[in-house]
């Protein structure tokens, strides 16, 4: 959920770190908690991995990158929101 000012507040499952919350982080979040990033704009859910843009238009990820879903060069999972430096020459429209 991204509110109105910007915040994104993520809940369910996490066992993958798609909810952004860090390593350690519980493996099912049942009440929404904030992911500490800076203001978000719009974000979308994956099977197990989580991809959002901010109001900069830098893209995140976070969660499985088994295939390379992330586009990190890597097949690393990410439990905390990671700059998506490869799509950042991107253009977004």
């Amino acid at each position: 959920v991204v509110t109105s000012n910007g915040e994104l507040l993520t809940f369910g499952a996490n066992d993958h770190g798609q909810g952004g919350h860090g390593d350690g982080g519980a493996l099912d979040v049942r009440r929404p908690r904030l992911v500490h990033l800076g203001a978000v704009a719009d974000v979308s859910c994956g099977g197990a991995f989580t991809i959002l843009i901010d109001r900069e238009a830098v893209l995140w990820g976070c969660g499985s990158n088994v295939h390379g879903e992330l586009g990190v060069g890597d097949f690393e999972g990410r439990a905390a929101p990671t700059r998506l430096a490869s799509l950042s020459a991107t253009p977004m429209r």
